[in-house]
């Protein structure tokens, strides 16, 4: 069975800035729709061609930003982004990964991680058929 593409949020949703990045570069949310648009052409061609789409789901938005200064921190001398740089980098995700959060994407497998990055749970295909 093919996984649900993800679905795309109504148009109210899209009016209102998430963050202070869409609220000063994005303000009347013409970007917002544009990316949202994307999800029923190009995207959900994409989608349909996957056979087994498994989520690694991250406990909230709150620790996307601090996963990603440890992936940083672990490029050494070759990191690329400061703290405001992820931030910003990150802000760039946070509308589209809170609507997955809240259920916007349903996966064949599900994988919720805590904070430090444990497995606290697996749904789907049998909870993994484990």
């Amino acid at each position: 069975t093919r996984p649900r593409r993800p679905t795309r949020p109504t148009r109210a949703a899209l009016a209102a800035p998430v963050n202070t990045l869409e609220a000063a570069e994005d303000p009347e949310g013409r970007w917002r729709r544009h990316a949202h648009a994307a999800l029923a052409g190009a995207y959900a061609r994409l989608f349909a061609r996957i056979d087994l789409l498994v989520e690694l789901r991250a406990p909230s938005f709150g620790v996307v930003a601090g996963w990603r200064r440890q992936q940083e921190a672990g490029l050494g001398a070759r990191r690329g982004l400061d703290d405001a740089g992820i931030d910003r980098f990150v802000a760039h995700f946070e509308r589209l990964t809170r609507h997955m959060l809240a259920g916007g994407i349903a996966p064949d497998i599900r994988i919720a991680l805590a904070a430090d990055r444990g497995v606290v749970g697996v749904t789907g295909l049998a909870a993994a058929a484990g």
